[in-house]
Protein backbone atom coordinates (compact mmCIF):
# COMPACT_ATOMS: atom_id res chain seq x y z
CA UNK A 1 0.00 0.00 0.00
CA UNK A 2 2.94 2.29 0.89
CA UNK A 3 4.16 2.09 -2.64
CA UNK A 4 1.55 3.19 -4.30
CA UNK A 5 0.63 6.44 -2.34
CA UNK A 6 2.70 9.16 -2.86
CA UNK A 7 3.54 10.96 0.73
CA UNK A 8 5.47 11.68 3.86
CA UNK A 9 6.52 8.26 4.79
CA UNK A 10 7.47 7.14 0.69
CA UNK A 11 8.99 10.98 0.21
CA UNK A 12 11.37 10.72 3.34
CA UNK A 13 12.27 6.82 2.61
CA UNK A 14 15.19 8.20 0.26
CA UNK A 15 16.86 10.24 2.99
CA UNK A 16 19.24 8.79 5.50
CA UNK A 17 18.51 11.99 7.76
CA UNK A 18 16.87 15.33 8.34
CA UNK A 19 20.13 16.74 7.24
CA UNK A 20 20.45 15.23 3.92
CA UNK A 21 16.54 16.84 3.15
CA UNK A 22 17.73 20.25 3.72
CA UNK A 23 19.93 20.98 0.65
CA UNK A 24 17.35 19.01 -2.18
CA UNK A 25 14.74 21.77 -1.06
CA UNK A 26 16.90 24.47 -1.24
CA UNK A 27 17.63 23.33 -5.22
CA UNK A 28 14.07 23.22 -5.86
CA UNK A 29 13.15 26.36 -4.64
CA UNK A 30 16.33 28.85 -5.58
CA UNK A 31 17.45 29.43 -9.11
CA UNK A 32 20.40 31.98 -10.09
CA UNK A 33 18.90 34.91 -11.32
CA UNK A 34 19.95 38.65 -11.78
CA UNK A 35 17.75 41.21 -12.99
CA UNK A 36 18.26 43.62 -15.52
CA UNK A 37 17.29 46.96 -14.55
CA UNK A 38 16.92 47.81 -18.45
CA UNK A 39 14.72 45.27 -18.62
CA UNK A 40 12.17 45.58 -15.75
CA UNK A 41 9.39 46.91 -18.53
CA UNK A 42 9.50 42.32 -19.04
CA UNK A 43 8.05 41.99 -15.46
CA UNK A 44 3.95 41.96 -14.91
CA UNK A 45 2.08 40.58 -12.20
CA UNK A 46 2.27 37.25 -12.55
CA UNK A 47 3.43 34.12 -10.67
CA UNK A 48 6.29 33.74 -12.73
CA UNK A 49 7.26 37.24 -11.94
CA UNK A 50 6.98 37.12 -7.73
CA UNK A 51 9.22 33.41 -8.52
CA UNK A 52 11.99 35.25 -10.64
CA UNK A 53 12.05 38.25 -8.24
CA UNK A 54 12.16 35.79 -5.67
CA UNK A 55 15.07 34.25 -7.14
CA UNK A 56 16.87 37.48 -7.59
CA UNK A 57 16.17 38.24 -3.70
CA UNK A 58 17.77 35.52 -2.21
CA UNK A 59 20.59 35.39 -5.47
CA UNK A 60 21.39 38.89 -4.48
CA UNK A 61 21.63 37.36 -0.57
CA UNK A 62 23.84 34.60 -1.03
CA UNK A 63 26.23 36.78 -3.25
CA UNK A 64 26.74 39.54 -0.85
CA UNK A 65 26.65 37.22 2.66
CA UNK A 66 23.47 38.48 4.44
CA UNK A 67 21.75 35.04 3.13
CA UNK A 68 22.00 33.28 6.53
CA UNK A 69 20.92 36.29 8.77
CA UNK A 70 17.79 37.23 6.73
CA UNK A 71 16.87 33.58 6.43
CA UNK A 72 17.52 33.25 10.49
CA UNK A 73 15.13 36.64 11.03
CA UNK A 74 12.70 35.48 8.55
CA UNK A 75 12.40 32.02 10.47
CA UNK A 76 11.66 34.43 13.83
CA UNK A 77 8.71 36.19 11.84
CA UNK A 78 8.79 39.62 13.20
CA UNK A 79 6.30 40.91 10.40
CA UNK A 80 7.04 45.07 9.63
CA UNK A 81 10.50 44.49 11.31
CA UNK A 82 11.76 42.17 8.99
CA UNK A 83 11.56 44.08 5.60
CA UNK A 84 13.19 46.87 7.85
CA UNK A 85 15.60 44.52 8.24
CA UNK A 86 15.82 43.14 4.48
CA UNK A 87 15.89 47.18 3.65
CA UNK A 88 19.15 47.96 5.79
CA UNK A 89 21.17 44.81 4.92
CA UNK A 90 20.63 45.08 0.96
CA UNK A 91 21.18 49.06 1.45
CA UNK A 92 24.53 48.03 3.26
CA UNK A 93 25.47 45.17 1.21
CA UNK A 94 25.54 48.02 -1.68
CA UNK A 95 27.70 50.31 0.79
CA UNK A 96 29.97 47.90 1.46
CA UNK A 97 30.23 46.13 -2.06
CA UNK A 98 29.59 48.70 -4.44
CA UNK A 99 29.72 46.46 -8.00
CA UNK A 100 26.58 45.11 -7.06
CA UNK A 101 24.51 48.32 -7.28
CA UNK A 102 23.02 47.60 -10.64
CA UNK A 103 21.68 44.41 -9.37
CA UNK A 104 19.87 45.92 -6.30
CA UNK A 105 18.89 48.22 -9.19
CA UNK A 106 17.48 45.86 -11.39
CA UNK A 107 15.71 43.98 -8.40
CA UNK A 108 13.97 47.16 -7.11
CA UNK A 109 12.89 47.84 -10.76
CA UNK A 110 11.23 44.94 -11.65
CA UNK A 111 9.97 45.36 -8.04
CA UNK A 112 8.16 48.26 -9.13
CA UNK A 113 6.81 47.42 -12.85
CA UNK A 114 5.61 44.28 -10.85
CA UNK A 115 3.25 46.31 -8.66
CA UNK A 116 2.33 48.38 -10.95
CA UNK A 117 4.62 51.11 -10.50
CA UNK A 118 5.80 51.28 -13.93
CA UNK A 119 6.71 55.20 -14.26
CA UNK A 120 8.75 54.86 -11.34
CA UNK A 121 12.22 54.96 -11.40
CA UNK A 122 15.24 53.98 -9.25
CA UNK A 123 17.07 56.98 -8.50
CA UNK A 124 18.02 56.47 -4.90
CA UNK A 125 18.78 53.17 -3.24
CA UNK A 126 18.11 54.83 0.52
CA UNK A 127 16.74 52.40 2.87
CA UNK A 128 13.73 54.52 3.12
CA UNK A 129 13.07 53.51 -0.86
CA UNK A 130 13.84 50.34 -0.33
CA UNK A 131 11.64 49.93 1.98
CA UNK A 132 9.03 51.87 0.58
CA UNK A 133 9.58 49.17 -2.37
CA UNK A 134 9.27 45.86 -0.50
CA UNK A 135 5.85 47.85 1.36
CA UNK A 136 4.59 47.71 -2.07
CA UNK A 137 4.86 44.78 -3.21
CA UNK A 138 4.39 43.12 0.63
CA UNK A 139 0.82 45.63 -0.09
CA UNK A 140 -0.11 44.33 -3.56
CA UNK A 141 0.43 40.68 -3.24
CA UNK A 142 -1.73 40.56 0.60
CA UNK A 143 -4.46 42.68 -1.23
CA UNK A 144 -4.30 39.90 -3.90
CA UNK A 145 -4.91 37.34 -1.53
CA UNK A 146 -7.35 38.94 0.24
CA UNK A 147 -9.34 39.80 -2.90
CA UNK A 148 -8.75 35.77 -3.45
CA UNK A 149 -10.16 34.90 -0.02
CA UNK A 150 -13.56 37.07 -0.39
CA UNK A 151 -14.24 35.46 -3.82
CA UNK A 152 -14.55 31.68 -2.43
CA UNK A 153 -16.35 33.01 0.57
Amino acid sequence: MEESTPGYVNTVRAYKNYGSMSGTFKALHHKYTVLQYEQRHNATFSMRWQEEITNALITFLKKTGQYSLIAVQAGIGLGAQFYDLIARSLYYSVKKTPEVAGELKGLLGHMLVFVGQRSTSVKEMSIKFIHWVFGLMVKKLYITAKHAIERVF
